[in-house]
């Protein structure tokens, strides 16, 4: 059987560990086997899906029932592996096409207005953040007050629906800089807003499309112990009725900067603050709240300045009518640095953003981690370099998964040849078992130097959006855009 490769695709094969003559046994239904030593000789290859664990003379195999799959222990976590032999036709492991779809730039943009900073897709509907435009129009600078814009596919088309403002927005409030979408609620963040004389305390607000389509806020959330520089806004996750809003410089007791995330559920059409989330061990200065992320009955938040800038995660497990720890989690294996940067959760797995890993030689070149849910643990699965590494790509400055897709943005990719610094790029993984593959490298059809290319990104589906958020458009320096993509999972061919 042949594969329909096209020029330009990446595959990343997935190496396995090989288990010869393992002497060991399971009882049906049981979840792991008692775990078997095997000799040096047994143990043949020793990489995993790009990670190399350092394997010793002696090593315990177990089988997962759960995961149906060989895991081995590496004398920190339980890896999984794969039985050999491969399946028989290895050439049926899908491969993907993911091509740009649309351009999305904001009505009567100029420059300056940093439309992208922030991108979200739920099924059919988008939203980017505009932090730097003004509402009425008029130019200003950094201080602007902000905007988001909703757009709706429409067969292939992507047309924009709404423009949300704060009813209340002043100059300054940077609204836009972190936006959610859900079904027929947007949420918005305005993490510089001032609240009851409290300068950058910060707030976001709730809009909800009407049945006729327009959109109109419906609530302005605020942290009910905030106070001066909090930036309540700085980072926002949204499902169904439950919204969290992080304040990463939130200060808990004598701990300047610490952080905290704050969840709102709703009821009709009114919302209230029901929890607040602190890490278990946190500290000055760890940023928890950096970003954010909810799926379900779980919640992901990053602290890129945990120990000493290492970074750090935490798990959130949904309690009664609040939230409850349920894991830390940290890279393995290597040293990171801003882990925590970016989050994304979908389903059992996690994707995490260290966009100042070092690679060899490329020093803040970026990577990110996925982490796997089994049973109630979460456990480094993958670590994600690009393939073309260097220093400072920023490799895990965005995130974003959904099903078995992943998509990673590195803003300081130099693409192309000529003047292209910081054009930047966005990375596409496809997970196949415990396998995370490399399939594409997104640039924009119009790419130009500094555009930082994959500030932020989204997948929802098999569509996906990534912000350029230094874009110059129509002639206006760094007006800001955003790409829509659309990818086609297909199956090798004859």
């Amino acid at each position: 059987m042949k594969k329909c490769v096209q020029p330009g695709w990446q595959l990343s094969p997935c190496l396995t560990l090989m288990l010869l003559m393992v002497p060991f046994t399971w009882a049906a239904g049981q979840r792991s086997a008692q775990p078997a030593v095997l000799s040096q000789a047994t143990l043949v290859a020793s990489a995993r899906c790009g990670t190399t664990p350092q394997w010793s003379a002696e090593q315990q195999v177990r089988w997962n029932t759960d995961l149906q799959t060989f895991e081995a222990w590496d004398g920190t976590n339980w890896l999984p592996v794969h039985n050999t032999p491969r399946p028989a036709d290895d050439d049926e492991t899908p491969i993907v096409k993911v091509t740009e779809q649309n351009k999305l730039t904001a009505t009567g943009g100029t420059g300056s207005r940093h439309f992208g900073h922030a991108v979200h897709m739920n099924g059919d509907m988008a939203i980017v953040g505009a932090p730097n435009y003004n509402k009425v129009g008029s130019p200003t600078n950094m201080g602007a007050t902000g905007l988001a814009f909703v757009f709706a596919r429409n067969g292939a088309n992507w047309n924009q629906v709404a423009v949300l403002a704060a009813s209340d927005g002043k100059n300054g409030d940077l609204f836009g800089t972190a936006v959610a979408i859900s079904g027929n609620t947007a949420l918005v963040g305005a993490k510089q807003a001032a609240v009851s004389g409290k300068k950058w305390q910060g707030a976001a607000y709730v809009f909800v499309a009407g049945r006729q389509g327009g959109w109109t806020q419906q609530a302005k959330l605020t942290a009910n112990d905030g106070t001066n520089a909090d930036f309540f806004g700085n980072a926002v996750a949204l499902e169904g009725n439950t919204a969290l809003v992080a304040a990463a410089s939130d200060d808990i007791g004598n701990a300047a900067d610490r952080g905290s995330v704050y969840s709102f559920v709703r009821s009709g059409s009114s919302w209230t603050q029901q929890a607040k989330l602190v890490a278990s061990d946190g500290s000055a200065n760890d940023g928890f709240g950096t970003a954010i992320s909810v799926d379900g009955m779980y919640a992901v938040v990053g602290a890129q300045n945990n120990a000493n800038a290492a970074g750090a995660a935490y798990v959130f497990a949904r309690n009664g009518l609040g939230w409850a720890q349920a894991g830390k989690l940290v890279a393995t294996g290597t040293a990171s640095k801003a882990f925590g940067y970016s989050v994304s959760i979908s389903g059992r797995h996690i994707i995490i953003g260290s966009l100042h890993d070092d690679n060899g030689p490329g020093v803040s070149s970026g990577a990110a981690y996925i982490f796997e849910r089994d049973g109630q643990a979460w456990r480094q699965q993958a670590r994600l370099i690009c393939t073309d590494t260097a220093s400072a790509r920023y490799f895990g400055m965005s995130v974003s998964t959904n099903g078995d897709y992943a998509i990673i943005g590195s803003v300081h990719h130099d693409v192309g040849t000529g003047t292209n610094t910081a054009r930047g790029s966005a990375y596409v993984y496809l997970r196949t078992g415990a396998c995370w593959n490399q399939q594409e490298i997104l640039t924009a059809s119009d790419a130009a130097a500094d555009d930082w290319f994959g500030f932020s990104v989204s997948i929802s589906g098999s569509r996906a959006i990534v912000g350029a958020v230094w874009h110059d458009s129509s002639g206006n320096t760094n007006q800001g855009a955003a790409y829509i993509y659309r990818t086609n999972r297909q199956r090798p061919c004859d």
